[in-house]
């Protein structure tokens, strides 16, 4: 076990102790995995009115390294006194010492070639969170009264997180009068310039302060490398001065901080930032701002203005008015974000009164055009199942009953303690895209306007009006991870809202547009009509299948309906588009044939008269698609990088060119192999027939049955001649036959039809135009 958190990361750590005679043994221990990080052993004890401690140096540990520490080591505490006697840790050239000064009651500690990394370990023993060499003395004089200090101590290359901060030294002396001290503390180079100065008198009751801040400047790089990859691409520095005075327990404090020509960019939201000439106001009262200006990398500002009001610092006083206009505060991917990225603009309006108790929010907000924004619902919301409410009892007989009766549910969020009203506006033109499942890419993208109020109140109750009018958008999704659908929403599609959140009534009708054969619909229609009747079913024809979501947006209504474009429902007659209508009100077919066009693209046979058995013949055709995908796939990889190129497929059909259909079931194989260089191509291949045999004479199946040989005249393939054998279906009237042939072949990409013939009208000037392909490839290559 252990505790992480940002940069810290703290292994086992643990405290044993038993007490044996009145002494109390203990044991602290730190390890990082199965090393000991850290091992100290002491025991405390009482003697007379005093405690004493003592470290057993036989097993002392620091930082992984045995330290030593005298045998005789002490400390003693007694009546607002601390002695040291021999406490000095010490390991090579490195010593850590805790002693008295002879006069008056002191505490001092002495570093000598000390490493910052022996005690910062324990928080992180693989990155360290701060190293640097300390060298000097530390002293506390009357350390249990008007307490002073006095310092000559300097930490060299001092680093935190990695990042370097430069040297730092502390100085402090007392003046003639005991009482009065100075202080001097001072960081410098590495991109910092700071320096803590003044004096300061000594009291029990608290210390009165004099003292100045000067930070002549930090560097926005400092700060980007302390943030741990929060902001990057810093530039600029920070400056700024403050004063403090009064007592410690009471002080009084005034200054500024400038912002110096200071840009940066958020790394979750990959957007750039600019404060180029801005100042903070501080002091007792409040944090005051001015017009305080964030530019993003267009130029557009987001600027606030008014006051944080501290009087109290437990409860400060919001005086706030934020102003925006097109302002860009997001233009990430999801390399940046895997929960939100995209680009998102806004408008703002916004005043903030009150207090940290209860702040008041007055917002008036709009997302502009140029928004594409794209929210992914995390994996682990994905398997949630809300498990309250899944059974519920009720007493018929008597509903009102206290002990079935459900409470009242309401919309109270757990965002208590806030006043809020805020007009949200939504330009038609901003896109929002709701990444359900990542990994199957089922995804909601919906495109459209919104006017919405949305007001919260002090006991977290949410209440939200208005209307979110789609103009278009789509939802795409995964059918058993074989096949991806994409619904196009249809404009006018509406969610709206009249109080609760969840409450939302929907109005949303999304489309999907497949284009299939209608013979598999019209079986049961056709039935007992000629071959030509039902083959002019086996036409490609455009469907409409609606999908509609109605009602409470936790309740939905989902319904389907089948269609047909306007253009397309006379249609053969207008019978298939007839059929569409009937199909319609016969919600159980219905349901069946929606299904079928969401997995299969095509149709279920609705009747008995389908050739091979409706049912099974659809199950074998879409079988033999998948199977052909699987086993191409177990070509390229039994076969990749071998140059020889196999292609199956497996195709399962209907055959009707006989007094009556038969099932059909073909295997084609087809195999190519590439010579000189690629120039030469040939290419075999077979149609075998594996169930069912072809009506036709003479078209039975060879091995062999279609050949083909390229040969590329130029390397670009421009220019090619082909000789083959095709054993192939010509129509109904020729049925299957063979052709054997030759053929020359020229291949142009063009975007201009004159362009085509370029080619030639050079040839006409006297060149070749395969010597110029030839050599226009060439050029390339060695381009």
């Amino acid at each position: 076990m252990g505790l992480e958190s940002g940069p810290l990361a703290l292994g086992p750590t643990y405290f044993t102790g038993e007490i044996l005679e009145r002494q109390l043994y203990m044991d602290f221990n730190a390890l990082d995995g199965e090393e000991v990080l850290a091992h100290i052993a002491f025991d405390v004890g009482l003697a007379q009115d005093s405690l004493k401690l003592h470290v057993h140096p036989d097993s002392l540990i620091l930082n992984k390294k045995r330290w030593s520490v005298p045998d005789v080591n002490e400390v003693w505490f007694a009546d607002s006194n601390l002695v040291f006697n021999d406490f000095t840790f010490s390991r090579e050239n490195q010593n850590l010492s805790f002693y008295n000064k002879p006069e008056g009651n002191t505490i001092g500690l002495k570093f000598e070639n000390f490493r910052l990394a022996t005690f910062t370990s324990l928080l992180n023993p693989d990155e360290m969170v701060a190293i640097g060499r300390v060298d000097g003395d530390f002293v506390v004089e009357n350390p249990f009264g008007a307490t002073g200090l006095l310092a000559d101590i300097s930490i060299s290359d001092l680093n935190v997180l990695q990042v370097p901060l430069g040297n730092l030294a502390l100085n402090a002396a007392s003046k003639t009068d005991q009482k009065n001290y100075d202080f001097n503390l001072a960081l410098r180079d590495e991109g910092i310039e700071l320096e803590l100065g003044g004096d300061y008198l000594a009291d029990t009751s608290g210390a009165q302060l004099n003292l100045n801040l000067d930070l002549g400047k930090l560097e926005m790089a400092v700060l980007e490398g302390l943030s741990q990859g929060a902001i990057s691409g810093a530039e600029g520095y920070l400056s700024g001065a403050f004063s403090v005075n009064g007592k410690t327990n009471a002080p009084v404090y005034q200054g500024k901080l400038r912002f110096n020509n200071t840009a940066f960019k958020v790394a979750t939201l990959n957007a750039g930032f600019a404060l180029k000439d801005e100042e903070i106001t501080l002091d007792n009262e409040g944090l005051y701002l001015d017009q305080l200006t964030i530019e993003d990398n267009e130029g557009n500002g987001f600027t606030l203005d008014g006051q944080v009001l501290t009087e109290s610092f437990t409860n400060p006083a919001f005086d706030l008015k934020l102003t925006a206009n097109n302002f860009r505060f997001l233009n990430s991917t999801a390399e940046d974000n895997d929960l939100f990225y995209g680009d998102a603009i806004i408008d703002a309006d916004v005043s903030i009164g009150g207090d940290l108790n209860l702040p008041e929010v007055s917002a008036n907000l709009t997302v502009k055009e140029g928004t594409n924004l794209s929210f992914v619902v995390p994996e682990s919301q994905l398997d949630v199942v809300e498990r309250e409410g899944v059974v519920t009892y009720v007493n018929r007989e008597d509903p009102e009953d206290i002990l079935t009766k459900r409470l009242e549910e309401t919309s109270n969020t757990g965002f208590s303690g806030y006043q809020v009203s805020a007009s949200l506006k939504v330009s038609p033109e901003a896109i929002f895209n709701v990444v359900i499942d990542a990994r199957s890419g089922d995804n909601l993208l919906v495109e459209g306007a919104a006017d919405l109020q949305l007001d919260l109140d002090p006991n977290g109750r949410i209440n939200l009006t208005g209307i979110y009018e789609l103009s278009r958008g789509h939802y795409e999704l995964s059918l058993y991870n074989m096949v991806n659908r994409r619904f196009e929403i249809r404009k006018g599609s509406s969610i709206t809202w009249a109080g609760d959140p969840l409450d939302a009534s929907m109005d949303i009708t999304a489309i999907y547009r497949v284009k299939t054969s209608a013979v598999d619909l019209m079986t049961a229609t056709a039935a007992g009509g000629s071959r030509e009747n039902m083959m002019q079913y086996r036409q490609q024809l455009p469907f409409l299948v609606y999908l509609n979501i109605e009602g409470e947006m936790l309740r939905p209504l989902i319904s389907f309906t089948l269609d047909m474009p306007e253009d397309e429902k006379g249609a053969i007659g207008g019978s298939v588009y007839s059929q569409v209508q009937q199909l319609n009100n016969q919600e159980g077919e219905l349901n069946r044939q929606v299904f079928s066009l969401l997995v299969l693209n095509r149709f279920f046979p609705s009747g008995s008269n389908t050739g091979g058995g409706g049912t099974t013949a659809m199950a074998k055709s879409s079988v033999s698609q998948l199977l052909s995908s699987e086993l191409n796939s177990l070509t390229d990889n039994a076969l990749g990088g071998t140059g020889f190129e196999l292609d199956v497929d497996l195709d399962s059909f209907q055959d009707y060119q006989g007094e009556a259909p038969q099932s059909r079931t073909q295997l084609n194989l087809n195999a190519r192999k590439r010579f000189l260089d690629d120039r030469l191509i040939v290419q075999v291949g077979s149609q075998i027939d594996i169930e069912g045999s072809s009506r036709e004479r003479g078209a039975e199946n060879a091995l062999l049955g279609n050949v083909s040989i390229e040969y590329l005249l130029t390397e670009n393939g421009r220019y090619r001649i082909r000789g083959f054998r095709k054993n192939q279906f010509e129509s109904f009237i020729d049925g299957q036959l063979v052709v054997t042939g030759f053929s020359a072949i020229f291949n142009r990409e063009f975007n201009y039809f004159h362009e085509l013939w370029r080619g030639i009208e050079t040839q006409r000037n006297g060149r070749n135009p395969i010597e110029d392909s030839t050599e226009a490839a060439d050029d390339k290559q060695k381009e």
